[in-house]
């Protein structure tokens, strides 16, 4: 095994029993060095150099330089777009910005598909929250899992986030677009349906097993059982808020001082 970290200057790898990181060289063609993003699937490495997807089937020793997106697929990017990276063996994900035309919000989700060495762009009909605060990213997690079904929305499973709401696929529609599914609205979503969280989402990580779900937002750490449970906080000894001004106040019935402070963007 080992420890690849996207940095400024390329692909870090250190291998299982060393103490120092190699940096492989990256495909011709490649056009920069800065390496927003590394993430593994079962038998593969994936990484983003700036809007290029690149891929490794012998753990980050070799690289091999993954077409362009098409820019007639009319895509840009958000806060958070630009680093955002998913991927399973058989396909790779970046969540994307899209004028639909005034319906289904303007979230788009990019998908590389390994079998057709093609791209395709699909509307996930949310709307960008990252105005109020938070980040779009997607999130592909490969459970250990051997007893379900190896497909979308089973043992492989996928998120995409829009800042303040975050979808969960389901499986494949008809047309073989992705179904997503409701997962966590926050308070500022624009769905009719909140969740009991923090508005501004910045990350989602699952147990290995599937068994929980924490999400990071503005508010901390938010943790849920799997699939049904409802979001509790998971802030024990975790700074979560910021003191910009601190007061003191004089009560008139015990004469003590006490420290009064506010938490911006905390709910208090």
């Amino acid at each position: 095994s080992s420890l690849l970290a996207a940095t400024s200057c390329g692909i870090a790898v250190r291998r299982a029993g060393t103490t120092q990181f190699v940096f492989p060289s990256l495909p011709s063609g490649t056009l920069s060095s800065t390496i927003k993003n590394v993430t593994g699937s079962r038998t593969k490495v994936w990484a983003r150099a700036g809007n290029q997807l690149l891929v490794s089937i012998d753990d980050g020793s070799t690289w091999q330089l993954i077409k362009p997106v098409p820019s007639n697929l009319g895509t840009t990017y958000s806060t958070g777009d630009d680093f955002s990276l998913a991927a399973f063996d058989s396909m790779a994900f970046f969540s994307a910005s899209k004028n639909w035309g005034g319906s289904g919000g303007n979230c788009a989700l990019l998908r590389y598909t390994v079998a057709t060495d093609n791209w395709s762009v699909e509307n996930v009909n949310l709307g960008d929250g990252t105005g109020l605060g938070g980040r779009k990213f997607v999130k592909a997690f490969d459970l250990n899992r051997s007893d379900m079904p190896d497909t979308l929305g089973q043992r492989l499973q996928l998120f995409y986030c829009a800042g303040q709401d975050l979808v969960q696929a389901g499986g494949y529609n008809p047309d073989g677009t992705v179904l997503w599914n409701r997962f966590v609205n926050s308070p500022e979503s624009g769905s009719s349906i909140k969740d009991n969280v923090h508005p501004d989402f910045w990350d989602l990580d699952l147990r290995s097993d599937g068994a929980f779900a924490w999400l990071s937002c503005d508010g901390g750490v938010y943790r849920k059982s799997m699939p049904s449970g409802a979001w509790t906080t998971f802030n024990q000894s975790l700074y979560t808020h910021h003191i910009s001004t601190l007061s003191t106040i004089e009560t008139p019935l015990s004469l003590r001082q006490l420290f009064a402070y506010s938490c911006p963007d905390n709910d208090g």
